[in-house]
């Protein structure tokens, strides 16, 4: 028997189809919007480990027979409105947040994300929000249907930017 995540020997090749549009309307209205369906050829269980095709539910679910579906979609988008000091988008895709060196409080490793963002900026100051919808647990109800339960995050930042010629050099 073959363990999980051992490809030693195994090969596989992934054919993704679609396209993504995107553009702005009067510099302050942005959006983005990708749809992808694709399959494979070769070993699925080398297959599932692609970030493509980790979290696609279609791909990785199974049926009665303990058999998944041979194809995989995707489909991304957000719409995004920016003024010069607050920028509001919602969508659903992946977001890379955090500060610092390692920026891994939400990392890219992860499947897509529904939310709605918040950024205010002013002088100084700036403040950050996020309510995404992630997805938790895997469990089967009494039919054996996979469940996957719901799980929220909200991220608030408070901001404040020091510039050096701020203080007197002495």
């Amino acid at each position: 028997t073959k363990k999980s995540g051992d490809y030693t020997n195994n090969s596989t090749t992934l054919f993704t189809f679609g396209g993504k549009i995107g553009g702005t309307f009067y510099d302050q209205l942005g959006f983005e919007i990708k749809g992808t369906n694709g399959t494979f050829s070769g070993d699925k269980l080398l297959a599932e480990s692609f970030q493509e095709t980790k979290f696609n539910y279609k791909f990785t679910k199974t049926d009665e027979k303990n058999v998944g579906s041979q194809f995989f979609d995707n489909t991304e988008g957000y719409l995004a409105w920016q003024k010069k000091w607050l920028e509001i988008k919602v969508g659903s895709d992946r977001n890379l947040f955090g500060e610092g060196i390692l920026r891994d409080i939400l990392s890219n490793n992860s499947p897509r994300e529904d939310y709605i963002a918040l950024k205010l900026r002013y002088k100084a100051f700036s403040y950050t929000f996020y309510h995404e919808k992630l997805l938790g647990e895997v469990s089967h109800d009494e039919k054996g249907m996979r469940v996957v339960s719901k799980k929220n995050l909200a991220y608030h930042r408070f901001g404040l930017r020091i510039r050096s010629n701020t203080f007197l050099n002495v």
